[in-house]
């Protein structure tokens, strides 16, 4: 199962108390590239099987592109291709014009899932994006 949560006041502890330590994990941090962060209205997705969190997502949204910028997806390979689906349907379903990240440029998932790359000159990182509506303006 995978909990979409928005983070605000009524949220915050269900949250935290779900990804308690990873939140702080150096060893998360480093798989990530950076430590995490996070502010009201982002969206936390987060898989949980038996009680168990597998993996998690942060999301945000991006008013002035109408964009989804993911900031951060842990877990399994598996993991997290099954979040970055759900962060998709979720942005289709509420007609959001495309899907963006900076992740390093070897990560085979965001090319698997369609994402188109723009290389930078320097670093190991390059901003990935999936656009989500065809030239005619509809979803794809």
């Amino acid at each position: 199962m995978i909990q979409a949560l928005v983070q605000n006041e009524s949220n915050s502890k269900k949250i935290f108390g779900l990804l308690g330590s990873w939140l702080t994990s150096k060893k998360v941090h480093d798989e990530l590239g950076m430590a995490i962060t996070s502010q009201d209205n982002d969206i936390w997705y987060i898989k949980i099987e038996n009680d168990t969190v597998l993996g998690f997502s942060l999301t945000r949204f991006i008013k002035s592109t109408n964009a989804i910028h993911v900031r951060f997806l842990f877990g399994e390979y598996s993991i997290k291709k099954e979040l970055l689906k759900e962060i998709i349907k979720n942005a289709k379903k509420e007609k959001i014009k495309s899907v963006w990240t900076n992740d390093r440029k070897t990560e085979k998932l965001w090319k698997e899932q369609k994402f188109l790359a723009t290389i930078r000159a320097r670093g190991e990182f390059c901003r990935w994006e999936k656009d989500l509506i065809n030239k005619k303006g509809s979803t794809k």
